[in-house]
């Protein structure tokens, strides 16, 4: 009988860490990242799950923020991930009379995946 009482709750022991797998969260800021902030919301909560998923969640919506959260069905940052202006500025100098919206690259959302791979650890 304690051996399967034993059983049962390092089942359930298990089954809990397995499916309760959140490593860590933490709220961020535009102030937090200053220029290097890549949404066009001002604030959410970072965090990663094991394996190395990190999402960003902003106005009730949790958003893939690197390739493993994307294959885990999370939902596409796209709509809030914005370009980078400054980048677009340049472009319009040196291609006045050319069509640059396709040119133009997203802010460096690096640093807010770096961020959130910190919090796996």
């Amino acid at each position: 009988m304690k051996i399967r009482m034993f059983s049962f709750v390092s089942f359930l022991i298990i089954l809990f860490l397995a499916t309760n797998s959140h490593a860590g969260s933490l709220k961020i800021s535009k102030d937090d990242f200053g220029e290097q902030w890549p949404f066009s919301v001002s604030e959410g909560t970072l965090s990663c799950t094991a394996p190395s998923t990190v999402t960003f969640k902003a106005n009730g919506v949790k958003y893939a923020v690197n390739g493993i959260a994307r294959g885990a069905g999370y939902a596409d940052i796209i709509p809030i991930w914005i370009e980078d202006e400054k980048i677009r500025k340049d472009l319009q100098k040196a291609f006045p009379d050319q069509k640059i919206d396709d040119m133009v690259p997203n802010v460096n959302i690096g640093p807010i995946i770096q961020k959130g791979l910190s919090l796996c650890k």
